[in-house]
């Protein structure tokens, strides 16, 4: 099988011994603005489903198009509505916007103009892509705006990633063209912008990679292969949800012994522990995450998609962005949830201490597939 090779991004000068932290990712930075100063620093925003792979494993279920010209959702807020939605979270002090999930930003017309709209407004962003749509424009685009850019890599074998994908169904090579993704961004400049402090490296880039059964064996070379390039390495675990709700995906959810051996793995390779890394923490339980229709997604209390927002107020643009944020501190105030107890404990148990911690949304994973073992 075709294995990627290293990029020439890599900066060896730069320590090998320190974390590596993906920018404008500083978990510590987001809960002291949205502890101390009471504005939503934080905000994921979905654009739409259609997407240019098919993926197995996609939570959301996301829609394949044949062409680039996806067509509207009539229920999708309007290009208009996202650039009041952007423009309100600045007013209110918002510092990072995490564009992700559902679908491939890259096929939105509009999401050029979202991001010179950010960059004026000096709101840091985040955009998670399968990385297949990253040409010389595109990177050289996103270099001069700074985006931070999360791009999705399974396996360094070709064969494995285009499976995961879909690709290989569809007659394309995702694979290759996600490796040409990622060296347009560091011919653009992506690896100058890589930083060192005292306590960690900074880096615009971030490698997200699936802990399956069937990837797990090649986990390892996608660690090496992010710490010689300088790329955070985002572990991530597989949400049984959309498409991934079969019996075979629930087969591919790793056990506990398996993530203590790929946190091991972790350390050995990127010489530093694998919470350091926060492998399994995420800041959109510390702010705003509304989905392509405007509905509220996830709060303090709404964790990962999981537990959906019911009230019908947390709504954009029904509610302005300041209503929707004081009805949230309402309801913290309440200490309400929208899961029962009994859950909570269940999840209690998936951060001990003894493994890698994990939010709502993945300890549950592990509840439902722990479930389904039993029947």
């Amino acid at each position: 099988m075709k294995k990627i090779e290293k990029l020439v991004g890599g900066r060896k000068e730069l320590s090998k011994s320190k974390p590596l932290i993906f920018m404008y990712n500083d978990l510590e930075k987001i809960a002291d603005s949205y502890v101390n100063k009471k504005i939503p620093t934080y905000m994921a925003l979905w654009l739409g489903k259609a997407c240019n792979l098919r993926c197995g494993y996609c939570a959301t279920d996301s829609v394949h198009i044949e062409g680039l010209e996806p067509k509207n959702n009539k229920n999708d807020l309007k290009p208009e509505q996202v650039k009041d939605l952007i423009k309100q979270f600045a007013v209110m002090g918002g510092e990072t916007i995490n564009i992700n999930g559902h679908g491939e930003p890259l096929l939105d017309k509009n999401l050029f103009d979202y991001i010179e709209l950010m960059s004026k407004k000096n709101i840091n962003l985040v955009i998670t892509t399968n990385g297949t749509l990253i040409d010389e424009e595109v990177a050289k685009f996103f270099c001069k705006n700074k985006v931070a850019v999360n791009i999705k890599l399974h396996s360094l074998e070709e064969k494995i990633h285009n499976k995961l994908v879909g690709a290989d169904k569809l007659g394309i090579n995702a694979f290759e063209k996600t490796y040409n993704g990622l060296k347009n961004l560091i011919d653009a400049g992506y690896s100058k912008m890589i930083k060192e402090n005292d306590h960690s490296v900074v880096t615009p880039i971030s490698i997200q990679t699936l802990m399956l059964k069937e990837v797990i064996q090649y986990i390892p070379d996608i660690l090496r292969f992010d710490r010689e390039n300088n790329f955070y390495p985002a572990l991530d675990e597989l949400v049984i949800d959309g498409r991934a709700d079969s019996p075979y995906w629930r087969s591919q959810i790793i056990s506990e012994k398996e993530n203590k051996e790929i946190a091991e793995k972790f350390e050995e390779i990127m010489r530093y522990k694998a919470e350091q890394a926060a492998m399994d923490q995420c800041p959109m339980s510390l702010g705003l995450f509304f989905d392509s229709t405007g509905r509220l997604l996830v709060d303090e209390y709404n964790f990962c998609c999981d537990a959906i927002a019911k009230h019908s107020e947390y709504k954009f643009p029904e509610k302005n962005l300041a209503n929707i944020w004081r009805g949230l501190s309402q309801a913290r105030q309440c200490k309400k949830t929208t899961f029962d107890e009994s859950a909570m404990k269940k999840v209690e148990k998936y951060n001990d201490g003894e493994h890698i911690p994990m939010c709502y949304g993945m300890a549950k994973t592990q509840i439902n597939h722990q479930s389904s073992l039993k029947k």
